[in-house]
């Protein structure tokens, strides 16, 4: 498992938690809306 950012348009980037394989990646705004 990896954390990593998206972009959005904002000034805080969206959490992301990637798989190791890095081919899955979910949000995760459910523990942290913004980074």
């Amino acid at each position: 498992m990896k954390l990593g950012t998206l972009k959005e348009g904002g000034r805080d980037g969206t959490l992301i938690v990637v798989s190791r394989d890095l081919v899955r990646a979910v949000r995760a705004t459910g523990i942290a809306p913004t980074l």
